[in-house]
């Protein structure tokens, strides 16, 4: 609807939304405002508030500022105003009618919502009933916002921030409404929301879910101990399988965390730096949580005796129940106490070995230059039958 700029304008005040519209005024040659539309006590008991006189025309019109219901939405061309998130970036526009209508806008220079007076007439859609209408959409940041398809029966290619996996997916909008986590293309929600790497490789639960241990987290899940506690939550485990047979995964980022991984070519536990993100299972805190859940070897040579694919344990108090062949290696824990094969030749002719492993284990080994036992430390891992628990059990093995 065309309305030239040069006449008098006023409003008629519906009772539907979006009814309001701009109409001219009628000449007359009388000065009084009598031809303005007397708008009544309306369905919402809202009154006309106060009157202010302006000049039009040399005439002498009473302007109105009025407070209207929010279902009330004024708009010169309400078809064409642009709705929903993308209003809080339009300009202030108070318009050309004749009235003072306390609304509120968003200012997105100074990011908040400010009052304005409305003039009555050709609005667009950054304009608010009250602050809190205006704050509910426009002062929040879009990127901690949850995903809004909004309503209406068309379907738009968006993008949102995932504010849980910390990344920018594609959604379908439905074209009205929703709020300002909306983004038209992927760069400018990129732009917008600083994209952060997920610490899980394999994806987690949304919303990621904060661990202490892999009990805390759910089935076929596990604890990520990243650098700190964001970082550290359940992860999907990988589907793969088994973790210590998972490969070497330094993972990503920037930190410089010291852990420990079991390698399967040399079946032990093995120190590395990983980056703090998305790395994979084989990944333990300490060497002590890698050989209590991945097999280690602590036979100097070959594999540990087994009965029908079970590693045989032997114990301090009976080490003779290896088979022949096999010696009892004393460890620091079961899964290392294990009958590991013979060396050969005398036990007690075998150079002193501290083996390897990160243990300090008091032991006593058979010196033969000075025909007597002797202290030293064992590591824990391999070295040679030459290790004995006390000097007793070696005196009664070597001496004499």
């Amino acid at each position: 609807m065309f309305v030239p700029q040069n006449l008098p304008l006023f409003i008629i005040i519906g009772h539907f939304r979006l009814i309001a519209i701009c109409c001219k005024l009628p000449f007359n040659n009388t000065d009084s405002a009598e031809y303005l539309p007397k708008v009544q006590r309306n369905v919402q008991n809202q009154y006309l508030r106060t009157y202010d006189n302006i000049d039009i025309r040399d005439k002498l019109i009473k302007q109105r500022s009025v407070a209207m219901p929010q279902q009330f939405s004024f708009s010169f061309d309400p078809s064409s105003q642009v709705r929903g998130a993308k209003a809080c970036s339009l300009p202030q526009q108070i318009g050309n009618g004749p009235y003072r209508i306390p609304r509120w806008y968003y200012n997105s220079v100074r990011m908040r919502c400010e009052l304005f007076y409305w003039s009555g007439c050709c609005a667009n859609g950054n304009n608010f009933p009250s602050i809190h209408n205006c704050k509910r959409l426009c002062e929040v940041d879009p990127c901690k916002q949850d995903l809004d398809q909004g309503h209406g029966k068309t379907l738009q290619a968006r993008y949102y921030f995932n504010k849980y996996a910390k990344v920018c997916e594609q959604f379908d909008y439905r074209g009205i409404d929703g709020n300002r986590n909306n983004f038209e293309s992927l760069q400018e929600c990129q732009q917008q929301c600083p994209e952060a790497l997920s610490p899980c490789s394999h994806g987690s639960s949304t919303p990621q879910i904060p661990c202490f241990g892999d009990s805390t987290c759910g089935v076929n899940q596990f604890c990520h101990f990243g650098q700190s506690q964001l970082t550290t939550v359940c992860c999907n485990r990988s589907p793969t399988g088994d973790r210590c047979h998972q490969l070497l995964n330094i993972g990503l980022g920037n930190a410089f965390l010291q852990r420990w991984h079991f390698n399967t070519n040399s079946k032990h536990c093995e120190p590395f730096i990983y980056r703090g993100l998305q790395g994979n299972e084989n990944n333990f805190l300490n060497q002590n949580d890698c050989q209590m859940t991945c097999f280690v070897n602590p036979c100097a040579a070959g594999e540990p005796y087994q009965i029908q694919g079970n590693t045989m344990q032997c114990s301090p108090a009976k080490p003779s129940m290896c088979p022949n062949g096999y010696y009892c290696h004393i460890g620091a824990e079961p899964q290392t106490t294990v009958c590991c094969p013979n060396l050969g030749g005398n036990a007690c002719e075998q150079q002193v070995d501290q083996g390897q492993g990160n243990y300090q284990l008091q032991r006593w080994y058979w010196n033969i230059a000075s025909q007597r036992c002797m202290p030293f430390v064992y590591a824990g891992l391999k070295g040679t039958q030459n290790n004995f628990l006390n000097q007793e059990i070696c005196d009664r093995t070597c001496y004499g």
